[in-house]
């Protein structure tokens, strides 16, 4: 049976001065889904809201950032989650970008925040989602 989840979104906030990615290191909780692993801003839909106010509210929920211009690169379907069970998952990917430094970032989840370098992404343990669309979009996420 494959099981429905809520939509979600996700951003990929680049610092225009260095050019590097905004990544988050998830807490190392068992209970919650990819512990201990990198990802980006990004959550759940809530029930009547737009997915560009999702990932605004996102942002400045995780990260402490009030960002007002987002890019929407595309909308994906996951069909399998983190313990590769069927699943069926739309999810929202956006762009954003800022000059804050890293000390400006007032993280409410997770353990550590980092601008790092796509190739970083792809070598660091990723959560699976986020890398795969860092391989098959990159092009678009370095322009």
């Amino acid at each position: 049976m494959i099981k429905e989840a809520p939509e979600s979104v996700h951003v990929f906030i680049k610092n225009s001065i260095h050019r590097k990615f905004l990544f988050i290191l998830r807490d190392d909780i068992s209970t919650i889904v990819y512990p201990n692993t990198w990802t980006i801003t990004g959550g759940y839909v809530d029930i009547n809201e737009k997915p560009i106010d999702a990932i605004k509210r996102e942002t400045l929920e995780e990260i402490g950032l009030e960002l007002d211009r987002f890019r929407f690169l595309s909308k994906t379907l996951i069909l399998k989650d983190e313990h590769n069970a069927p699943i069926h998952k739309d999810v929202y990917w956006y762009y954003g970008e800022t000059v804050a430094k890293i000390d400006e970032i007032i993280l409410t989840e997770g353990q550590l925040a980092e601008y790092i370098t796509l190739d970083q992404a792809i070598e660091r343990d990723t959560v699976r989602p986020i890398k795969e669309y860092v391989i098959q979009n990159r092009s678009i996420l370095e322009n």
